[in-house]
Formats: C-alpha cells, sequence, structure tokens
C-alpha cells in the first residue's frame, strides 16, 4: 500500500511540474499563432493546468502499470543492485518505455517526443526521490 501511495503522490506532484516544462518546451519550438495580423498565444497557465489535467489520468492509466512492471523487472535482474546501478537500470527501463510510447503514439515528430519524455522522466525522478526520502 505504502508503494502505491507513493506512486500516487508521484503523478500528483509531477504532473504540474511536467506540464510546466512541456508547455515552455513547446512555446520555445513553435511560433506564434497570427490571428487578423496580431501574434497570439493562449495564456500559459491556463494551458499549464489544461496539461496537467490531462497528465494525471494517463499518467494513473499507464503510468502506475508501467512503474509495476519496470520494478519487477529490476528486482528480479538485479535483486541486490547498489542505489547507482539501480537508478540507471530504471532510467533505462522508463527511457525504453518512453521511446515506445513515442513512437506507438507519434510518427516522426521530433516535438512530439519531447512532449512525451519530459512527463516520464519528470515522473521518474520525482518517484527516485521520492522513494529515496520515505523507503519503499
Amino acid at each position: 500500500m505504502k508503494k502505491l501511495a507513493l506512486i500516487l503522490l508521484a503523478i500528483f506532484l509531477s504532473a504540474p511540474i511536467s506540464a510546466l516544462l512541456s508547455v515552455g518546451a513547446d512555446y520555445l519550438f513553435t511560433e506564434p499563432v497570427e490571428i487578423q495580423g496580431y501574434n497570439y498565444n493562449p495564456p500559459i497557465w491556463a494551458t499549464v493546468v489544461v496539461v496537467a489535467l490531462y497528465e494525471i489520468p494517463v499518467y494513473i492509466i499507464v503510468g502506475i502499470p508501467v512503474t509495476y512492471l519496470i520494478d519487477f523487472l529490476v528486482l528480479k535482474f538485479s535483486p541486490h543492485a547498489h542505489r547507482l546501478k539501480e537508478y540507471v537500470t530504471l532510467l533505462i527501463g522508463y527511457s525504453i518505455v518512453s521511446l515506445i510510447f513515442s513512437f506507438y503514439l507519434l510518427n516522426n515528430d521530433f516535438e512530439g517526443y519531447f512532449m512525451i519524455i519530459i512527463p516520464v522522466f519528470t515522473y521518474f525522478h520525482i518517484l527516485w526521490c521520492l522513494r529515496a526520502r520515505y523507503g519503499d
């Protein structure tokens, strides 16, 4: 139960942070939209809130099973790993999952890869810090 609580806490902490990072990256990569001769971008904070609200169900539906799967595989293949080796193994696992998810959802969209990779790595690092602080 403690493991699920840490995962849910990581989800609710990483959703707004990754939304802010994703929207910030999107603003860097895209040109402003021109409407009737004026440059227009939607308000950044409203976009962050919408993206964060969208990310929470995706984190819950996809993130929880993937977290349990990656934890199971890491524990199975290296049960007594050093903290650094465990970190690298988990990072590789989450990287592979984010790339698979990116290729499955997107077709050669460079900006779209960042919209998948940023939330995955944000969630991973927040979960890693919570596990280091509160144990697992």
